[in-house]
This record gives structure tokens, sequence and C-alpha cells, in this order.
């Protein structure tokens, strides 16, 4: 069915540090979700990365990176029609414990692309289509203790989003 996969994965662990780093690149002759086949072709690479370092039994800091960049193609009926999504997130977190009492903390920010398009041609005009863009940013503080034979969770989350869309 015209499909291509590959994937390396890698881990590594020494001491206090731990760490992986995850690739996939695939290709097919279809794209997900639509049952016509003719022009059809999704492309897709992506990697994950991540690290870890626990300082002592109660402190640990961790943090990852994901990527994705996808192109998509499909006949419509009169046209063909793309779909080009891209995607970057990270997060960085520590977590402290001490008995029955733990604090949490972590900061994560994604960015989201997308653009659709459509053209009588196999390839998308340069400079058209509607694009789509999300922007999101979040830090949290987490508490948790032992109040009178229960645990107890206190937390506290800020986030911000930005949403974009324009015609090109």
């Amino acid at each position: 069915e015209g499909r291509l996969d590959g994937e390396a994965r890698g881990t590594l662990a020494h001491g206090p540090f731990a760490g992986s780093l995850d690739v996939g690149r695939r290709a097919t002759e279809r794209t997900p979700g639509i049952s016509l086949e003719r022009g059809a072709m999704t492309e897709r690479l992506d990697a994950a990365a991540k690290v870890r370092w626990s300082a002592t039994e109660l402190l640990g800091i961790d943090g990852s990176v994901l990527g994705l960049d996808e192109r998509q193609r499909w006949w419509n009926g009169t046209q063909y029609s793309f779909a080009d999504n891209m995607s970057l997130s990270g997060h960085l977190g520590a977590s402290w414990s001490r008995g029955p009492h733990r604090i949490a903390t972590g900061v994560h920010i994604s960015h989201f692309d997308h653009l659709a398009r459509t053209s009588q041609y196999e390839k998308p005009i340069a400079g058209t289509g509607d694009r789509q863009t999300q922007r999101l940013a979040e830090a949290e503080l987490l508490l948790g203790s032992m109040l009178l034979g229960h645990m107890v969770d206190l937390g506290i989350e800020v986030k911000e989003e930005h949403l974009t869309s324009c015609e090109g």
C-alpha cells in the first residue's frame, strides 16, 4: 500500500542521569480518514527527547521536547486538498518529596501550526491557504501532604493561550 515506516530509539542512564531519544519517519500513499486513494499521501516526521536528573532520592528534575512535522494530500473529487501540520512542545519540571510531603512544579510551552490549502495540481500553490496557529504556555505548582490521616492536594495553574486564524 505504498507505506514506509522507520523508527530509531535510544536510552541512556548513568548515575543520577537518564535520557531517551525517539525519532520516526512515516510515509504512505493514503490519508487517514479519507477513503479515496487517488493522489493521496501522508508524510510525517516526529522526534521526542526526555531527560531526568535525580539529584537525590527526594529531588528530581525532568525535561522533554516533542516535535512533529506532517504533510497530507488527498483528492476531494474536484481538486486536491492539503493539510500541513507542525507542532513543537517542551516541558520542564521538578519535584521534591520528604515523608508524606510533596512539592511539584512545572512549565509547559507548545506551538501548533495548521495550514489548509486546495489546488488542481498535486503540489499546493505557495502563499495560499488558511492558517490556524495555537500558542500555549502553562505553569503549575502542586503541594501534597498528609493531614489528619488523609492525603490533601493543593495546586495552582496559570495558563496563557493565543489562537490566530487567517486566510493566505
